[in-house]
């Protein structure tokens, strides 16, 4: 396998091997300052170079630079330069280079341009972390509720920094309504992921024992729900509770380490509007208020049908700790418990489940369109080489348009990750819809080309 160090922009291409300027032994260091990586080569003329073959190298190598950075600062530049390297036995990476710097050394006995090609050259390249060539893939094509369908992938990751997530194709067989909402979070493995359930239904936790109470619903997720009739006030008072104790039994309690975002199925009655807070923490008995955070309030207003709404975040455990005792006393009544108040109207809030979305690495949209050909079409979540996101969806028609995407820290997980996926339609959520299809491509990314 030859080896490779080659800067390019897809049309000029400088081999700085074999080129009329060679790396010289030793003579390649990096250094990271503020994210970046500054990568110094030194350069020792070819014996066969002329002084015209100098020229076009300098050329050559200052026009690359000048791309760069354009390609950084300019919005509507396409042209990207990679710096590339593949030693023996490793799998080729590349870096987008943003800037750069190159100077030619030389003396009284050497100098290039007046008859003799012994010149040295000092070459000095900012760019990003490196990225492997080829893209790490996986499908997934099971049926996956809209309600928290868990995911751990394995696509035999191999990098030292989080990876390029370059795409997620999402696909849906539904051809009633298009999902619109759509969440999409990562979490890492941290201390184990196979007993983490992101669904936890609202009527395994407590009421509060004067006007909420559990009800048969067969349109709620798991055919119950609670309802409450504010009877015993109006006002921002507590309804109702769910704590981790009533979610685990034998389970591991670390699996459910990380931040989320919260999400509420919920609707009221006709002509009602109601203003909802979640709170959470560490509480030994319900009727504590939680010594956690409070989130901020959000509000529904002649919501009939059912919707996801977000109600904030959460941390799991409250207070971070970096040694989990086996015993989950970490965990010990963590709790989240659900206030509400009656604004206007006479109607109910029916709660009936809260799904946890990965919050570290996260993807939300308005506006994805997803269903099958007839109403809509996949949605893409698109990350350039240069780092920039967007989302499109897809028309029946097969026309692409840009969907209203949020992005946080949106890379995958350098231990492996847990995906956790949610969606809904504009006007609310339909028990039973499903996503029928995801592919994950990530590219793995290096700290430095020496790992």
């Amino acid at each position: 396998m030859a080896q490779t160090l080659t800067i390019s922009d897809g049309t000029t291409t400088v081999n700085l091997l074999t080129g009329y300027a060679k790396l010289t032994v030793e003579g390649w260091s990096e250094q990271s300052v503020s994210g970046k990586i500054w990568s110094t080569f030194t350069l020792a003329g070819s014996d066969t170079a002329t002084d015209a073959n100098i020229r076009t190298f300098k050329k050559q190598i200052d026009n690359l630079i000048e791309d760069a950075r354009r390609f950084r600062d300019e919005p509507f530049r396409s042209k990207v330069v990679w710096l590339t390297w593949q030693s023996e036995g490793e799998s080729a990476k590349h870096a987008v280079v943003t800037d750069g710097e190159s100077e030619i050394l030389s003396s009284e006995f050497d100098s290039p341009l007046l008859g003799s090609a012994f010149f040295g050259m000092t070459l000095t390249l900012e760019h990003d972390v490196w990225v492997n060539t080829s893209a790490v893939s996986q499908t997934n094509t099971a049926s996956m509720t809209t309600l928290g369908y868990r995911w751990i992938p394995n696509p035999g990751y191999e990098g030292t920094e989080d990876g390029h997530i370059s795409y997620i194709k999402l696909e849906s067989a539904e051809s009633v309504v298009t999902i619109d909402d759509i969440w999409i979070g990562i979490r890492p493995t941290n201390e184990g992921a196979a007993d983490f359930r992101p669904l936890i239904e609202c009527e395994i936790g407590t009421g509060n024992g004067s006007d909420t109470i559990t009800a048969t619903d067969a349109t709620a997720s798991g055919n119950s729900k609670f309802i409450c009739d504010f009877s015993g006030t109006e006002t921002m008072a507590y309804r109702f509770e769910v704590s981790l104790d009533d979610l685990l039994t034998n389970e591991n309690p670390t699996h459910w380490n990380g931040r989320y975002l919260v999400l509420m199925r919920c609707k009221t009655g006709a002509s009602t509007a109601v203003a909802i807070q979640m709170r959470w923490g560490q509480a030994y008995d319900e009727n504590l208020i939680p010594s956690g955070s409070v989130a901020s309030t959000v509000y529904i207003n002649n919501q009939t049908s059912w919707k996801l709404i977000e109600l904030g975040y959460i941390n799991l455990p409250t207070h971070p700790n970096k040694y989990y005792d086996a015993t989950g006393i970490t965990f010990l009544y963590e709790r989240v418990k659900i206030y509400a108040e009656r604004l206007s109207g006479a109607g109910d809030l029916h709660m009936d489940c809260l799904v946890l979305i990965p919050a570290e690495h996260l993807f939300s949209c308005r506006g994805g369109l997803v269903g099958a050909a007839s109403i809509g079409g996949p949605m893409y979540v698109i990350t350039g080489p240069d780092g920039s996101q967007y989302a499109k969806g897809t028309t029946s028609q097969g026309v692409f348009f840009d969907a209203q995407a949020a992005f946080n820290d949106w890379v995958y997980p350098a231990e492996g990750g847990v995906v956790v996926i949610a969606g809904q339609g504009f006007s609310g959520h339909v028990k039973g819809s499903a996503f029928s299809k995801i592919n994950l491509q990530v590219y793995p990314r290096w700290k430095s080309y020496r790992a």
